[in-house]
This record gives C-alpha cells, structure tokens and sequence, in this order.
C-alpha cells in the first residue's frame, strides 16, 4: 500500500538570485518501507524533508503521508547533529518523552514509554544522566528513540550518523536495522556514504544535482536482517556499483 505520495514536487526559492532547488520529483513510498535517498550535496534533499515534514509548506505539486498533508501528520525527524533537537539541560528519559509530554501525556505514561524504547537500544541504565555524559553513539540513539516515542506515522532521518567515526557509524546502522525490524515505521534516510546508503535500504533513490530530479531508483535485493558482512558480498557489490554508476552519470558532487 502507497503510504507516502509525492507528485511533481517542484521546491524554487525566489530570494535574491532565485534559486531553483527541487525540479521535480515523483515517488510513491510503500508503508514500512526504508527509502534512502544518494545525491551531491546541496541537492535538495534536506528541503524535501521540510516538506515532508511540515516545515516548508510553500511548494509546487502534492505530498501526502497516509492521505494527510504533511502538517496534519505525525512525522518523527532526526537530524544531522542532535544539538538541533535536543535539550542539554533535560536527562536522557526527559528528552526522550518530550514530545509526549508537549502532547499532556502523564509522567507515568511518558516513562513507560521511555523506558521501554531505552531499554530496546540498551540504554535504559542511562536514563537520568545528561547529554554531556553519553557518547556521540549514544547521543543519536537518544534522539531516535525521541523521534519514535509519540509513535509517528513516519520517520525521517537526515544524515543520523555523518558525525561519528567509521566504526560507530556501522554500530549505529546495525542498531537502528534492529528498531526498525521491530516497529516497522516507514523510513525516509539521506545519506552522503554509499555503503549506508544501500546496507540500509530496500530502494535507494539517486537524485541528480541542484535542481534535484530522480535520477534512478536501485532495489536492495539483499536478505533481511542486514549484517555487516553482507559489505564483503559480491551481490552487495552490484547494487552499489548500479547507485555509483547514476550518481556519476553527471559528474556527482561538484
């Protein structure tokens, strides 16, 4: 079933110069799937998510998230860097039920919740502590289970892990496969890494550069659960050098 809907998106912001950066762009998402969307930076990428999540509401073309318009649905987003969207004055359990708590939902209520997404990410022995004690790792899952706690409709992901090292990054993706094989919520992913890209995906979405077009859309057929071995595979391989191939068709990044 179609859960998300995009039709002719056309994004152009008329400052001074104008400046055209969605083009146009059409896509129909299924419900629980994991699109992650490969560009050049300064693409477009990040002013779709605005769009889809309520942000950005003066656009060409028609967005719908379970047949609501963005602003009327319940998008969990988790952005580049958590300093966006987090409180360091708040314990993680506090940030963590913020939302909930905007929405009156009793303490007991909101700690439940809490608790139980914290305790899913091994992080539950944490939960009175401060931002400034926890890891960068820690930190972004912190803000997931945030982004998850008022249960969304949807979960948009900007770049979640492009601040942590190599290693972290592979522990991250391996988290967050287990907590979406366990809530299923749809996903929308921008990546700027290739392997992330496809590791994580069902279908990775390849748009060109400013003004963003879909270049291409390569299916993931590769087993579910993902592992990091499956880096090693030669199917894996394929599927990477098919996003690699669209992406450089026009030079990619500048």
């Amino acid at each position: 079933m179609t859960y998300i809907k995009i039709k002719n998106l056309k994004k152009t912001y008329y400052d001074d110069p104008v400046t055209e950066s969605i083009r146009d762009i059409s896509l129909d998402i299924e419900e629980g799937e994991f699109v992650t969307f490969f560009g050049p930076n300064g693409c477009g990428k990040t002013t779709m998510f605005n769009v889809l999540c309520g942000l950005e509401t003066d656009f060409e073309g028609r967005v719908t998230i379970n047949k609501k318009n963005p602003e009327h649905a319940r998008v969990g987003f988790v952005f580049q860097n958590y300093h966006d969207s987090m409180f360091p004055w708040r314990t993680v359990i506090d940030n963590v039920t913020f939302g909930l708590e905007m929405e009156g939902v009793s303490k007991a209520k909101r700690e439940q919740v809490g608790n139980k997404l914290l305790q899913k990410v091994n992080l539950w022995e944490h939960h009175n502590k401060f931002l400034y004690q926890l890891s960068g790792g820690m930190k972004q899952l912190t803000s997931i289970c945030r982004a998850l706690a008022f249960n969304p409709d949807v979960l948009l992901m900007d770049e979640p892990f492009s601040a942590l090292d190599y290693h972290t990054s592979r522990k991250m993706e391996m988290e967050l496969l287990k907590i979406w094989r366990e809530n299923k919520k749809t996903t929308l992913f921008i990546s700027h890494e290739i392997d992330e890209a496809v590791l994580l995906a069902d279908r990775v979405v390849v748009l060109s550069k400013r003004p963003a077009e879909i270049k291409g859309i390569v299916k993931v057929d590769l087993p579910r659960p993902r592992t990091l071995e499956m880096l090693r595979d030669e199917r894996f391989y394929k599927i990477r050098n098919k996003v690699l191939d669209l992406f450089e068709d026009d030079g990619g990044a500048r």
